[in-house]
């Protein structure tokens, strides 16, 4: 897929996610916040105008933090789920999915946003998800995002109101985005 510009992307947006079509211009305003507060990796032409362009991945990126935001999560916040995008969950190698073993039987695919593309493309089809969970602590409201996959059996110690009671945290809710679903139409399969 060749990198697609922010107005394609708000387009491509209203299309996936069915906002009304007068809503491109919010939509590109969004994508455009989101590259301000650096939670993009966006290429610009050397005119060095507001529109960038984003790669297949990065627009993989918007789509699940454009999912987020829809959900209620902060532009701060999604700091927190950008930061999952970026590293992945330490587990044991028997149990990670088909799509993360490279060929040769050794490794992982390095962090969530490449986990969540490699897995959802074809020949592993799988579904991916963002989860996001949300607390109370020291009077705030604290977000902390982690990527999985569906059919990961979380330790004792990973599951969400265990882990906020023994983090001082008042547990308030967990969100998954359906990270799969959401990216789809923003990446080619690849065979």
């Amino acid at each position: 897929m060749s990198d697609r510009t922010f107005l394609e992307l708000s387009g491509m947006i209203v299309e996936t996610m069915l906002f009304p079509a007068k809503d491109v211009p919010l939509l590109l305003r969004r994508v455009r916040m989101f590259d301000t507060k650096g939670l993009l990796n966006t290429s610009r032409e050397e005119s060095g105008r507001r529109e960038g362009k984003l790669n297949e991945a990065e627009a993989a990126r918007l789509a699940i933090l454009m999912g987020a935001f829809e959900c209620g999560v902060t532009t701060a916040e999604l700091e927190s789920v950008n930061a999952a995008l970026d590293t992945f969950p330490g587990t044991k190698f028997e149990t990670l999915p088909e799509s993360l073993k490279m060929q040769d039987g050794t490794g992982i695919v390095p962090h969530g946003l490449q986990a969540i593309v490699r897995g959802t493309n074809p020949p592993f089809n799988e579904n991916w998800f963002v989860r996001i969970r949300f607390a109370r602590f020291n009077g705030a409201r604290d977000v902390t995002a982690m990527v999985l996959w569906e059919g990961w059996d979380a330790p004792e110690s990973e599951t969400t109101k265990a882990r906020d009671m023994l983090d001082g945290k008042k547990h308030l809710g967990t969100l998954m985005l359906p990270a799969s679903d959401l990216i789809r139409p923003f990446i080619e399969p690849t065979t």
